[in-house]
C-alpha cells in the first residue's frame, strides 16, 4: 500500500486545537473589539457541557452589529498558531506532511464561517478541509465511499484511498466506522475512559502516543 493509498482525517475542535485556548483567545479578541466577554462565555460553557459546538459570531453579529463583529474577527485573526495548535498535534501535522501522506481536517460545525476563522487563526486553512453539518462523520465518510471501494472526499487536492486513518475525541463519531478504516479517540483530559469504544478504535492520550506509527 503506498502513501497515497492512505488518508489521515482528523478533527479540529479539542483535537488539533483546544477549548480553553479558543476560549482565552476569544476574551482577547472581545476584549480589543470593545465587546462584553461574559455573555459570550456562558453560552460557550453551555454549549460545552452539552458536547455541541458553538459560534459567537451570530451572538455578536445579532447582539452588536455587522461593525463589531469584523472588529472582532480581525483581532481574532491577529492570533499566533500556537495560541490555539496543542503542541504534539503540531508535531504530528508536521510528520505527516514530511512522510507525504494525504491528510485533510473534517470538522462539525453549527456555522461555517466560525470554522474557517479559527483554521485561519491556527495557520491551518490550507490544510484540505471539509467542514460537515453532520454529527456523526462516519456516515460523512461512508458517503466518500465510490463504487470502487476507494474514498474520495469532495476536496480537488486529495486522491482517492484505500484506507482512512480517522482521528477525533468523540466517541460517538465513530458509530459506523466504514471497513477499512482505523480510528484513534484524542482523550487527553480522560472525559471518555469510561466509553466502550467500537471495534478499530484505540483510545490515546496525545498524538505523541501514534507519531510513530506515520
Amino acid at each position: 500500500m503506498t502513501d497515497k493509498d492512505i488518508l489521515y482525517v482528523i478533527d479540529l475542535d479539542r483535537t488539533l486545537i483546544g477549548f480553553d485556548q479558543v476560549m482565552g483567545l476569544t476574551e482577547k479578541a472581545c476584549a480589543k473589539a470593545g465587546i462584553g466577554f461574559a455573555p459570550i462565555k456562558q453560552q460557550q460553557l453551555k454549549a460545552s457541557a452539552e458536547a455541541q459546538p458553538y459560534s459567537p459570531l451570530s451572538t455578536i453579529a445579532n447582539s452588536m452589529g455587522a461593525e463589531k463583529l469584523t472588529r472582532f474577527n480581525q483581532a481574532f485573526l491577529e492570533a499566533n498558531p500556537e495560541e490555539l495548535i496543542f503542541e504534539d498535534a503540531q508535531r504530528y501535522l508536521d510528520k505527516l506532511k514530511q512522510a507525504g501522506h494525504q491528510h485533510m481536517i473534517l470538522t462539525y460545525a453549527v456555522e461555517a464561517e466560525w470554522q474557517e476563522i479559527k483554521l485561519q487563526a491556527a495557520k491551518l486553512s490550507k490544510i484540505p478541509h471539509v467542514i460537515t453539518f453532520t454529527e456523526n462523520k462516519s456516515q460523512e465518510i461512508a458517503k466518500w465511499l465510490d463504487d470502487e471501494g476507494k474514498f474520495t472526499p469532495p476536496l480537488a487536492t486529495i486522491n482517492p484511498a484505500s484506507r482512512i486513518v480517522f482521528i477525533d475525541d468523540r466517541p460517538r463519531v465513530f458509530k459506523g466506522m466504514p471497513d477499512n478504516c482505523e480510528g484513534f479517540l484524542v482523550d487527553r483530559f480522560g472525559y471518555a475512559e469510561k466509553e466502550n469504544l467500537p471495534e478499530r478504535v484505540t483510545r490515546i492520550k496525545t498524538f505523541d502516543d501514534i507519531i510513530d506509527k506515520i
